[in-house]
């Protein structure tokens, strides 16, 4: 009873914080709405980077809620506001103030959609929670430039891709969902939400495609060096058969970490 109780209540706090996340549409409104309290720096015909006074903030708060509604009430609080550095006359930079509110947005929509894959509701995941939201993302048709992984290598794309999260963050064998949510490393799977044939230069986008380690290249290619490695074919790199890995330079710190996730 008492852990259905505790998933409910995780349930309806999700829930909650859903009605928070604002959608392009509305982040869009919201610059518009802020940018008509901005003041440009600059001399006359020469004009600078628009500026926000902290009175700027207060009235854009109020008609974005006007705008948008109550839920995008919470991005705008003092100690936002104090985080950024003044000019002599208080006022701050309007481009740094919407790229936060942007970030700050993405991260909850992350730490929500990250939230339902933590089974056991402490707040992190282990690798099979890791690979269930990897696996989903990509069957779900979200990861557009990695349309098609070969079914016979899918086992393995996805310990690719997770072995990076848990590198990075994890400890123990899991990592935070908050440590997650704001991570490079998350952004760089989300980059694969755009089609490389859709927009902009093909050769440019699939080149830049193959530099990215949750592409199917770059697990292959990853694959296919630590299997280069496992010099008594066992499936698994002990200690030793890693630190030949990129030429033999890898301290036994570095190893040790490996081998910690």
């Amino acid at each position: 009873p008492q852990e259905l109780v505790e998933r409910e209540a995780r349930l309806r706090y999700m829930q909650e914080r859903c009605q928070e996340v604002l959608t392009d549409k509305e982040l869009d409104t919201l610059h518009g709405v802020m940018r008509k309290h901005c003041v440009a720096a600059g001399e006359p015909g020469e004009p600078g980077p628009l500026l926000m006074s902290y009175g700027g903030f207060c009235l854009s708060a109020n008609h974005v809620v006007q705008e948008v509604g109550e839920r995008a009430a919470w991005q705008f609080t003092p100690s936002l506001f104090a985080r950024f550095q003044q000019t002599d006359a208080g006022l701050i930079d309007f481009q740094n103030l919407i790229a936060v509110l942007v970030h700050r947005n993405r991260r909850l929509q992350n730490r929500i959609l990250l939230g339902s894959y933590d089974r056991r509701g402490d707040g992190a995941l282990e690798r099979q929670d890791l690979e269930a939201f990897v696996d989903d993302m990509q069957a779900q048709g979200f990861l557009l430039a990695v349309r098609n992984v070969p079914p016979n290598f899918r086992p393995k794309w996805l310990r690719v891709c997770t072995q990076k999260f848990l590198f990075l963050h994890g400890v123990k064998g899991q990592v935070k969902v908050k440590d997650l949510a704001s991570s490079p490393a998350l952004q760089e799977l989300q980059s694969l939400y755009a089609d490389p044939y859709e927009t902009g230069s093909i050769q440019a986008n699939l080149l830049q495609l193959r530099k990215n380690w949750f592409s199917v290249y770059s697990a292959q290619r990853v694959h296919h060096l630590f299997a280069d490695l496992d010099r008594d074919m066992d499936g698994a790199l002990s200690p030793d058969e890693f630190q030949p890995f990129g030429g033999g330079g890898l301290t036994d710190v570095f190893v040790q970490r490996v081998f910690e996730v």
